[in-house]
């Protein structure tokens, strides 16, 4: 059977030489049967579409500028396109293998269910269990079939992040087949900064809140229990204050349940890392995402996430 074409977006600022090309290059595939389009510029959405548009081929693949991926890559993501009823086909980006310890502390905190939820699929390979759905794929790794874009399926430019959830849930209420393939990877390096990490997953919790303010049937409660989880720490110290003893105990009770399950994740992916210095370490970074994502999605809620957001440069990757 002849192989399908594929053609591989990778948005990339401006000036940039994307390392993601040479590592395509080395792939398991007929060099006749893919193109790579790189687009410059600040805003990935557009990026994409712009790609999508001058796209030849079958399947249309997506991937960061900064990843590379597994020799078998490509061949091994065709394989689900064999069934006529797939849109999208998608796999985990992970953490590489090189990275400094914090990158991998990061990696590890995104990966597991109590850092990430059911996005923690994205981070780690993983087995999806029931219907796979936008909190289970992510741009840097993820293909679809060029009919969609056909029908005018396009990425919301007003998004990022979030424009791959925005898209897949429209791609899915199309009634095309969504997959998750663990054995698709891509390794993308992490945040070396836990400031840098900081600001990432606050997008998130922004990207999260445009999306619903676009999209209002995608929410869903996990998305805002970061947020209560942020109340809770602003109120205890003002209900303390005011005096509230009720309020006050019942905020605490809360957060040291929080903080018992953060303890007792750490010591789980320590033990099971072998690494007993994760330990101290995971539940501060699982703090970090809590927080930010919840502060995130707060303030752009409320409208004032411009506040933070117009401080950071303009963001190119996930």
């Amino acid at each position: 059977m002849d192989k399908p074409s594929i053609s591989i977006i990778i948005p990339c600022p401006p000036g940039t030489k994307p390392k993601a090309v040479e590592n395509i290059k080395k792939l398991n595939y007929p060099k006749d049967k893919y193109e790579i389009i790189v687009e410059e510029g600040y805003n990935p959405s557009a990026q994409r579409n712009r790609g999508i548009k001058k796209a030849k081929g079958d399947i249309i693949g997506f991937t960061d500028d900064d990843c590379s991926m597994d020799l078998n890559w490509l061949s091994n993501t065709m394989k689900y396109f064999s069934d006529a009823s797939v849109g999208v086909v998608g796999g985990p980006n992970l953490t590489p293998k090189d990275a400094s310890f914090l990158s991998q502390c990061l990696g590890l905190a995104m990966s597991s269910y109590f850092g990430a939820s059911s996005m923690s699929s994205r981070y780690e390979k993983k087995i999806v269990k029931g219907k796979v759905t936008e909190q289970n794929l992510i741009f840097n790794n993820m293909f679809v079939k060029s009919e969609i874009f056909k029908r005018g399926l396009l990425l919301n430019e007003t998004l990022f992040p979030n424009e791959e959830n925005e898209f897949i849930n429209r791609v899915s209420k199309n009634n095309f087949k969504l997959i998750y393939a663990p054995d698709i990877s891509v390794y993308h390096p992490r945040k070396d900064t836990l400031k840098g990490f900081a600001k990432q997953v606050f997008g998130y919790g922004t990207g999260r809140a445009h999306q619903i303010n676009v999209q209002p049937d995608s929410f869903k409660i996990l998305y805002i229990i970061p947020t209560i989880f942020v109340l809770g720490l602003i109120s205890l110290p003002l209900s303390m204050i005011l005096n509230l003893k009720l309020v006050s105990e019942i905020i605490f009770f809360g957060l040291m349940f929080y903080f018992i399950i953060s303890l007792l994740t750490s010591l789980k992916i320590a033990i099971k890392e072998k690494k007993m210095a994760l330990f101290p370490i995971m539940p501060f970074i699982f703090f970090i995402i809590h927080t930010s994502y919840g502060l995130g999605f707060m303030l752009s809620i409320l409208n004032l996430d411009f506040i933070i957001r117009k401080r950071c440069s303009p963001p190119v990757s996930k």
